[in-house]
C-alpha cells in the first residue's frame, strides 16, 4: 500500500514533467500540430504544484527538489528488483515495497513499486 507522501510526490513529478514539456516551445508546437491546444504554462498549474509541495514533508521536499536537479526525472519504478532510473538491482532487502519512501542506492532516486 503506498502511503500519503508518495502519492504527493508522484503527483508533484507527473506536474513537473508536464511544465518542463509546456515551457518547451518546440514541444509546444508539435503538440499544436497534431492538434492539441496548449499555451504556457498557466498559473492554475504553478499554484497547483505549489500546493503538492506544500503537503509534503520538509524532508520529502528537500530530498525531491535535490534529486530533480541532478535527474529530468527524480522517481524511478522499481520492476522485478530492477531501479529503472538507472537499470541496476537492488540489493535483495529492498526487493518489496515498503511503507516507507526509499531511495536507489545507486542513483538516490525515489523509488516507487509497479504491479
Amino acid at each position: 500500500m503506498m502511503n500519503e507522501q508518495m502519492e504527493i510526490l508522484i503527483k508533484l513529478h507527473d506536474l513537473d514533467l508536464l511544465l518542463k514539456e509546456l515551457t518547451n516551445p518546440k514541444t509546444r508546437d508539435q503538440y499544436k500540430k497534431i492538434g492539441f491546444k496548449v499555451e504556457d504554462p498557466s498559473v492554475e498549474l504553478l499554484e497547483a504544484r505549489k500546493n503538492l509541495a506544500e503537503k509534503l514533508s520538509e524532508d520529502h521536499a528537500v530530498a525531491y527538489e535535490r534529486i530533480r536537479k541532478k535527474y529530468e526525472r527524480a522517481l524511478a519504478p522499481v520492476i522485478k528488483g530492477f531501479c529503472y532510473g538507472c537499470f541496476q538491482k537492488l540489493p535483495t532487502q529492498m526487493a518489496s515495497e515498503s511503507d516507507e519512501i526509499q531511495h536507489c542506492p545507486n542513483c538516490g532516486r525515489i523509488l516507487y513499486w509497479v504491479r
